[in-house]
């Protein structure tokens, strides 16, 4: 088989959760025999090798698997925003029709959403993985502007009313329709998670398939290490610094806590957000017991998930499928998270990890002192968490799905 991978944006300028799902499921494809590209959009890009009327284009391998990158010469105010821009149009019916694909699969429709109407024109059959609330929140976290949880954006009146007022109306209700049209025109639609499956199901009436995201097991070594009472406590985040992922919440709850046998540290890029970064390195200057470490590799996260005791995933908006979730329970590292969405779907309280009251420093400080106080409570932790399923078994998945559609 020909799969072509559509992605908002990828590696290496890019290495996030769908970023890292676009890539080991590219590369297991390739390991069964099948040929795989990645259709991204790029956004950061400074080099390109070619041009198609008002767009700039690049080709690159990484990791053995073959990129194409596009980028408009002057970037639309609405990129992020729009689900189907038809600058795209001629350029990827020519793609499509040179590369002879047989399945096309969404794992993000932002700035290359018009993959999909080419590929109907083609009879290409097509899977989209839902991997954020983006389809149906232009802001893609499903929390409004003044930081209420939302999961029916009332057919984008609630968008209207709660985020982008009235100036906003045409523009918003057209976008809902045009989510309408992209669900209804996808042969799959797929979701790591049942709880964004289910408001999926919820907001359009349709069919979702749930399956979970697999683990590359191949440099992953158990963490040993286990703890007595006294001990030093390291705690870690993981994953890029921003503010919907809630850093600022573990630095509050850290100015709560007067045990000094405590230790966080934080690795991640803060990307564009350099005034929310320069925010947490200001209020963490006088504290010992907390270090801004910075980007990682993934090649660093072996002695990474070694060098700590509990991860901590303190965002302020549902998540779906954390990618530090996982790769912290395959490394048998008990995880501290919020209560609600997707995460609290990953993590059980007291059984492979912990829950604390969403955006609430003093609801974290609270599990992170009586760990502290209690360091051995985290060895029957560890010995709890199951093995989660292998990048295998979820492309296995996939391409039953390809084969069927092909079929």
């Amino acid at each position: 088989m020909r799969v072509l991978y559509a992605v908002h944006q990828f590696f290496p300028h890019f290495y996030t959760g769908t970023e890292r799902f676009v890539l080991n499921l590219s590369k297991y494809m390739q390991r069964l025999g099948h040929h795989t590209m990645v259709l991204t959009y790029g956004l950061t890009e400074a080099q390109f090798s070619g041009s198609f009327e008002n767009l700039l284009i690049r080709e690159y391998s990484y990791q053995n698997v073959p990129v194409i990158s596009v980028k408009h010469k002057v970037i639309p105010s609405e990129l992020n925003f729009e689900i189907f821009n038809e600058d795209l149009e001629k350029f990827l019916l020519k793609l499509l029709e040179n590369n002879n694909f047989d399945v096309l699969h969404i794992t993000h429709p932002m700035r290359i959403g018009q993959v999909l109407k080419v590929a109907n024109k083609l009879g290409i059959p097509s899977v989209v993985t839902l991997t954020d609330f983006w389809l149906f929140c232009p802001k893609a976290i499903a929390v409004t502007s003044t930081g209420k949880m939302c999961s029916d954006p009332e057919k984008g009146n609630r968008c209207v009313r709660e985020c982008y007022g009235p100036r906003w109306k045409d523009k918003i209700l057209k976008r809902f329709n045009e989510s309408v049209e992209f669900l209804e025109n996808v042969n799959v639609v797929v979701s790591p998670t049942n709880f964004l499956a289910e408001i999926i199901r919820e907001i359009y009436g349709i069919d979702v398939k749930v399956i979970r995201h697999g683990i590359d097991y191949t440099t992953v070594r158990p963490n040993a290490r286990y703890k007595r009472k006294g001990d030093t406590v390291v705690f870690g985040y993981i994953g890029t610094v921003l503010p919907h992922k809630g850093v600022h919440v573990i630095v509050e709850a850290l100015k709560l806590i007067k045990n000094k046998n405590i230790k966080v540290k934080i690795y991640g890029h803060y990307f564009h957000e350099s005034e929310y970064y320069k925010s947490l390195v200001k209020s963490t200057q006088h504290d010992e017991r907390i270090e801004l470490l910075g980007e990682y590799r993934d090649e660093d996260l072996p002695q990474i998930m070694n060098e700590i005791d509990c991860t901590i995933v303190p965002s302020i908006w549902w998540e779906n499928s954390p990618l530090t979730i996982l790769t912290s329970l395959a490394y048998k590292v008990p995880v501290i998270t919020i209560n609600i969405g997707g995460a609290a779907e990953l993590v059980k309280d007291g059984v492979n990890g912990f829950n604390f009251e969403i955006g609430n420093p003093k609801s974290l400080a609270e599990v992170m002192k009586n760990i502290a106080e209690n360091p051995e409570i985290l060895n029957d932790i560890k010995d709890k968490i199951n093995k989660l399923p292998r990048i295998e078994e979820e492309a296995f998945e996939y391409e039953k799905i390809y084969k069927s559609l092909i079929n």
